[in-house]
């Protein structure tokens, strides 16, 4: 059990005084060397000193002699790959109506109404050891939590560690957060009412998860019972071995519990270089379970896919959940392993025990669809219902699951150059086990040069679903891969690959960003990209009389975001010896179609 208490010498445990007191050398130093670094990492700069000696740091009270620390150039740490999340006015559409809260004083839209002037925060992890939460308004910090997991007395690690002279990058608080409105309980209290729950992680940081109440971020301080009301439980691989390195981001939904009643949970794939089995595991976490400080049997459920062991460890990446039936709750998740494996998860009906993988062969857990050798899948698939087939009992919950391979977490990845591909897998129930012979083949065309723009044509054969259960497509150059999230718009996915470069002087690689139909992974039927940078979508926009299916860009770009009407791609450029973000903009026209968000499963 861990404590929630204030980043206060006061308040720490003897074990997080001990970290503080680690010397460069891993010796315990003397306790005002430990303030001292706790003043470093709450932004006191008095003991920076490039030039080493010693530094006289006072308490308010008393003057004490210590150690120089860390000379850095700001207070807040790098942020890598911790996206910024908003977080202002309750915005959800939850209905008043059972199985949620229907009773007045009790219902959503009361909550949603009394939010309507909140302020709003900006959340983000900094590799500082810290979530920061800072004031859309004023862009001051409001407050930042410290996750307990990263105390450590070992000599290159802990908080300590950063305060280090001899300080080489590490990661802490790297993982985008997810933030939901739930009905649940609240610390200490115990009274259940809505709340706004943000649910964060540490990526390669270390290995677990934390989740805050974040429903009046301007009431939290150090002071009284708010550290205790705010942190609402950690989860980490010392609650669960098999609980690895969570790339993962959170999905926080509800799921089904009693008879009319729900339960909401955090669901998350179990990660890398687990400390456990090395399965790929898909984690079910109660909210509120974890609020007693402990996890026990039955406070969240770990579903095995049974591949991977402790000498060739496997791990699942972030699984997409969705709402089948359209009754508001989860009861499906999808996600991918590092062998190549698309899972299905079924978590369907009231009794938790009887969650489980989705495809069977009799007693034989199946993926849905298994990639052939070295084609590890580390993003997270977009699912959209096949509007081709009408769903019927004998297809069930005919979905098209969309997802690339390829794999950027290690050094040795950027060396890879084995094929990756784009796929479309077509889940019509049965027993799964599909692989590349089952689906229809796209072929991706070597670049071509229009006004000066690179870009890529694509085949377009058909489909027959009575015959085919999905698609594929190869891409054609050395090391490309997909390491972001596609995203639906209308009848189009679009998606973006990546080849790592090791030369610094070419902003650490390439990228192409990419467009298809995601019914059957063919050129899109309209033109979708300005390759003539006139503003306009037109047919001087086409390569060979069709609609250009990707532009090669310069640096690695992220996943596109859609907003509107506009599609936005930040990417990595080098100019003059400095990495600078550039924005590709491209105009989508239509409507606000396609994959939403969890519960909104396009049928």
């Amino acid at each position: 059990m861990y404590k929630r208490q204030a980043f206060t010498w006061a308040e720490l445990t003897a074990a997080q005084k001990r970290d503080l007191q680690t010397d460069p050398s891993g010796a315990q130093d003397t306790e005002a060397s430990g303030m001292a670094r706790l003043a470093f990492l709450r932004g006191d700069r008095s003991c920076e000193f490039s030039s080493g000696g010693a530094c006289f740091y006072t308490d308010g009270t008393n003057t004490f002699a210590t150690k120089s620390l860390r000379e850095r150039s700001s207070r807040l740490g790098d942020i890598v790959h911790s996206g910024p999340v908003f977080v202002g006015a309750a915005e959800s559409n939850w209905p008043d109506v059972a199985p949620f809260p229907g009773t007045v004083g009790d219902t959503y839209t009361e909550f949603r109404d009394a939010t309507a002037s909140r302020p709003g925060i900006v959340y983000v992890g900094g590799n500082d050891g810290m979530l920061h939460a800072f004031s859309q308004a004023t862009g001051e910090e409001v407050f930042a939590y410290v996750p307990s997991s990263l105390y450590s007395d070992a000599a290159s690690d802990g908080l300590h560690y950063l305060s280090d002279p001899a300080y080489v990058h590490q990661y802490s608080v790297d993982l985008t957060a997810s933030v939901a409105d739930v009905y649940a309980k609240t610390r200490p209290s115990g009274s259940t009412s809505w709340k706004t729950v943000l649910v964060g992680g540490l990526r390669a940081g270390g290995r677990g998860l934390f989740a805050l109440d974040v429903t009046d971020p301007t009431a939290i301080s150090e002071s009284g019972q708010d550290p205790e009301r705010t942190v609402m439980w950690e989860f980490t691989s010392t609650d669960d071995p098999d609980f690895g390195h969570s790339f993962s981001r959170p999905s926080i939904v509800p799921l089904a519990d009693t008879s009319n009643s729900i339960r909401w949970a955090v669901v998350v794939g179990n990660g890398y270089n687990d400390l456990g089995s090395g399965e790929a595991k898909l984690f079910v976490l109660f909210i509120e379970e974890g609020l007693d400080g402990t996890w026990s049997a039955g406070d969240y459920v770990e579903i095995s896919t049974g591949v991977g062991t402790t000498t060739d460890r496997n791990g699942l990446s972030t699984p997409a959940v969705i709402d089948t039936d359209g009754d508001g709750l989860a009861d499906m998740a999808y996600a991918g392993d590092l062998k190549g494996n698309m899972w299905a998860f079924d978590l369907s009906g009231t009794n938790s025990g009887n969650w489980d993988i989705a495809h069977k062969q009799g007693n034989n857990r199946r993926p849905l669809f298994t990639a052939p050798a070295n084609q590890p899948i580390t993003s997270t698939p977009a699912v959209v219902r096949n509007s081709e087939v009408p769903t019927a009992s004998g297809n069930f919950p005919n979905t098209i699951v969309i997802f690339g391979t390829g794999q950027y977490m290690t050094s040795g990845d950027v060396s890879s150059t084995d094929i990756q591909s784009m796929y479309g897998i077509w889940d019509s129930g049965g027993n799964g086990g599909l692989d590349r012979s089952d689906l229809v083949s796209q072929t991706i065309s070597t670049g071509v040069t229009v006004d000066g723009v690179v870009g890529r044509t694509l085949t377009d054969n058909g489909i027959n679903f009575a015959t085919d259960d999905g698609w594929y497509m190869d891409f054609p150059d050395s090391g490309e891969r997909i390491v972001t999230d596609a995203v639906i718009r209308g009848d189009l996915v679009f998606f973006n690959s990546m080849t790592p470069d090791t030369n610094p002087c070419q902003a650490g690689g390439s990228g192409w960003l990419m467009v298809a139909k995601w019914l059957n992974g063919g050129r899109p039927g309209e033109i979708a990209f300005d390759l003539n940078s006139d503003s306009m979508l037109d047919d001087d926009d086409a390569i060979g009389g069709n609609a250009a299916a990707g532009v090669e860009i310069v640096g690695i770009p992220t996943a596109p975001v859609n907003l509107s009407n506009i599609r936005y791609t930040s990417t990595t450029q080098t100019t003059g010896g400095s990495t600078i973000d550039t924005t590709d903009i491209l105009k989508l026209g239509g409507p606000r179609t396609g994959r939403l968000s969890w519960e909104e499963l396009s049928r």
